[in-house]
């Protein structure tokens, strides 16, 4: 986390980095990606930690999807907005005001096996702080990121 506020940055093609993401995603599993509303988008930001985002908020919706996630990538306003979305049940209501504290896990994602270590969202929210960005769940299972354009 300390570290996270001093990430060297650079003009990015973030649309490469999240098709990049999908496509590994898409290898992985029978859960339908559908990326057809990424437009082309730069930023100034860290590839790695950026496509490490990316990777949490897919992966999450993947494990969670009933059959189809949705990633999105737009230019809107003065910023750049990434939505990752599945057809799953959503957060439960009573997690979503912690879902972005670490070690925070649904029971359906408590075994280790199947679930998560409950850090993904925690530092996908240290990376999108580190850019200026913030990350927002819109329920039931919509998870959006804000960065800064340059």
């Amino acid at each position: 986390d300390q570290s996270q506020q001093h990430v060297p940055k650079r003009m990015t093609d973030i649309d490469d980095l999240v098709l990049q993401e999908v496509a590994r995603q898409r290898a992985a599993t029978a859960v339908v990606i559908n990326a057809a509303a990424v437009a082309p988008v730069q930023a100034l930001a860290n590839e790695s930690q950026i496509t490490r985002l990316v990777r949490n908020l897919v992966s999450n919706a993947v494990r969670h999807a009933r059959s189809v996630v949705t990633v999105e990538l737009a230019v809107i306003n003065d910023g750049i907005a990434l939505a990752v979305s599945d057809d799953g049940p959503g957060v439960p209501e009573n997690m979503r005001p912690s879902i972005f504290e670490r070690f925070t896990r649904s029971d359906e994602a408590r075994d280790r096996d199947s679930g998560g270590s409950g850090l993904g969202l925690a530092i996908s929210m240290s990376i999108a702080k580190a850019h200026g960005g913030t990350i927002e769940l819109e329920p039931p299972s919509r998870f959006v990121v804000r960065l800064p354009m340059p």
